[in-house]
């Protein structure tokens, strides 16, 4: 029951940060390392 009030939460704001981080990882992560 729980599942389904943060489900529709994260989802809409992880979409957007794992599109930038996944781009934006790509290459930073051996800058940041």
């Amino acid at each position: 029951m729980a599942a389904v009030g943060f489900e529709p939460t994260p989802p809409q704001r992880l979409v957007p940060k794992t599109s930038a981080l996944d781009h934006s990882a790509t290459l930073p992560t051996s800058c940041f390392l």
